[in-house]
C-alpha cells in the first residue's frame, strides 16, 4: 500500500496512463520533467468515455467513478463498437476493473467481487485479469482477517467462507504467479487460525511443492512445522506430530539458517524435544500402574538416553526409585 491507496487501486490508475484506454490521450515530456497532455481523448468515443471514469477513480471521486463506468457498461458492453474485436473486449474489461475497483475503494467490498470475478471469468485475455485478481486478493484477506459483509448496510455476515473460495480461485487461475503463492499462504493462514489443522498442513506442504523458489519458503516451512505442533494433544497421544514438526524446523534451520533466530527454531526444538520427553514418561508410568516393571525401566532408560536434559527425566527419577525396588533381581 503506498500512500494510504490500495495497491489494486494504483495498478488500475496506472493502466489508465498507459493503458490502450488511453491511446488517444498523447503526452510530452515537459520543461520542468512533467507530462504534459498534448491531445485529449474525445469523451463521445468509447476510449474517452471510459477515460473519464478512470480519471475519477485516480481523482479519488468513487461514486462519480462508479456512475461513469456503470453508464459506460450500460451503452456499450453489449453494442457493437466499430473497433478491433480484442480492443472491445480490452475496453469493457477496464470498465469493470474501475467500477470494481471504485466499489472496493467506497468499502462497497462484495459488490465490488461482482466485477472482478467477471473479468477473471470471461476476460482472462485482457490488460485487466491480473488487477483484478489483485483486487480478489485485497478483499480475500480482509474477509479472512474478520472483516464482515455488509447486509441490510451494516457489517453483520461472516465472510470467511468467500475468501476461502477466493483464494481458491486465484490460485486457479494463475497457478505460476506470485497471486497464486499469496493466495496458497494465506488460505493455509486461514485454516491454520480456524484450527482446521489437516488442512492447514496440506496447504503449506503443496506451497512447499509447487514454489519451492518463493521468497516466503522460509515461513511456508515454520508454518507447517506450527501446524503440526498444533495436532499434538498430550503426552498420552500418538508423537507423529512432534516427529513432523521437528522434522520440518530441522529442514528450516539447514535450508535458511537465517531465519532460524527471528523465528525462534531452537526454542521451539526445545519444547518439542520437552514433549517427547514427557511422553516417554507417560509411557514409563502407564507401564508401572499397569504391574510391569521391567517395561517402565525399559521406557526411563529411553527416556535417559534421549532427553537427559529435560525436566522429564527428573520427574523420572523420581518414578525410577519407586519402581526399582520391584525389579527382578
Amino acid at each position: 500500500m503506498l500512500l494510504g491507496i490500495p495497491g489494486f487501486v494504483l495498478a488500475a490508475i496506472s493502466m489508465a496512463v498507459t493503458g490502450p484506454v488511453m491511446a488517444q490521450e498523447q503526452f510530452l515530456l515537459g520543461e520542468n520533467d512533467t507530462w504534459d497532455l498534448e491531445r485529449r481523448a474525445d469523451p463521445g468515443t468509447p476510449e474517452g468515455g471510459l477515460a473519464l471514469a478512470q480519471r475519477a477513480l485516480a481523482a479519488g471521486d468513487h461514486k462519480r467513478a462508479v456512475s461513469l463506468a456503470t453508464d459506460w457498461l450500460q451503452r456499450h458492453k453489449h453494442a457493437s463498437m466499430a473497433l478491433e474485436a480484442r480492443k472491445a473486449r480490452n475496453l469493457v474489461a477496464e470498465a469493470l476493473l474501475v467500477r470494481g475497483d471504485a466499489l472496493s475503494a467506497r468499502g462497497d467490498y462484495y459488490k465490488a467481487l461482482y466485477d472482478y470475478e467477471v473479468i477473471g471469468g470471461d476476460y482472462p485475455d485482457s490488460d485487466a485479469f491480473v488487477p483484478a485478481l489483485e483486487g480478489e486478493l485485497s478483499i480475500a484477506r480482509l474477509f479472512a482477517h474478520g472483516l464482515k459483509r455488509k447486509f441490510l448496510g451494516m457489517r453483520i455476515v461472516k465472510a470467511t467462507d468467500v475468501a476461502e473460495e477466493l483464494f481458491l480461485r486465484i490460485q486457479q487461475r494463475q497457478p505460476n504467479r506470485w497471486l497464486a503463492e499469496e493466495a496458497g499462504m494465506e488460505l493455509g493462514d486461514l485454516y491454520s487460525r480456524r484450527g482446521e489443522m489437516t488442512l492447514a498442513i496440506m496447504l503449506y506442504t503443496r506451497f512447499i511443492e509447487l514454489h519451492p523458489a518463493s521468497p516466503r519458503i522460509a515461513e511456508a516451512r515454520d508454518s507447517l512445522a506450527a501446524a503440526h505442533l498444533a495436532t499434538v494433544k498430550g503426552p498420552e497421544f500418538d508423537a507423529i506430530g512432534l516427529i513432523e514438526a521437528r522434522s520440518e524446523l530441522h529442514r528450516l534451520a539447514a535450508m535458511h539458517p537465517g531465519d532460524t533466530a527471528r523465528m525462534g527454531v531452537e526454542a521451539r526444538l526445545v519444547r518439542i524435544d520437552e514433549s517427547e520427553a514427557q511422553q516417554l514418561l507417560h509411557v514409563a508410568r502407564w507401564y508401572y500402574r499397569r504391574g510391569d516393571p521391567i517395561a517402565a525401566e525399559l521406557a526411563l532408560r529411553r527416556l535417559r538416553d534421549r532427553h537427559p536434559s529435560s525436566a522429564a527425566y527428573l520427574e523420572g527419577l523420581e518414578l525410577a526409585v519407586e519402581l526399582l525396588p520391584e525389579l527382578p533381581q
